[in-house]
């Protein structure tokens, strides 16, 4: 956890490239990581399990101190990520993971076709699955 902290702090919204190792190894991340506390807030740990939040405090190095906090984490149910930000991270991920890029649009433009159907009538496409599978 002191790793992912020190890591959004420096890198901005984490990838999964910022766990490769060429970055999880940086020094500079580690001696950061190395200064992250953790604690638990009472507040939401009386919350959970019906919110999963979590609040950041940062100490800069010329004292000022920037504090964020949420109720619930972006990507749970009470905050679900929109459509197209799933869309985006399902590519990011298929790239990451190697998946061609034509099997990539393939399962792309089938779960448009999910999203703009109204699901019922909608049979589900091939094309998401085939990512999982070797050509």
């Amino acid at each position: 956890m002191q790793y992912v902290v020190a890591a959004a702090a420096a890198l901005g919204p984490l990838e999964p490239t910022h766990f490769d190792d060429d970055v999880f190894t940086r020094e500079a991340l580690r001696a950061v990581a190395a200064r992250v506390s953790l604690g638990v807030s009472p507040t939401h740990q009386a919350d959970y399990p019906a919110h999963y939040g979590a609040r950041v405090t940062l100490t800069l190095a010329d004292g000022r101190v920037l504090r964020h906090e949420v109720r619930d984490s972006l990507g749970d149910p009470e905050l679900a990520l929109p459509p197209v930000r799933v869309l985006h991270k399902a590519a990011m991920l298929m790239d990451y993971g190697g998946v061609a890029p034509a099997r990539r649009d393939a399962a792309l433009d089938a779960a448009r076709r999910l999203l703009d159907g109204d699901g019922m009538d909608v049979a589900f496409p091939r094309e998401l699955l085939d990512p999982l599978f070797a050509a």
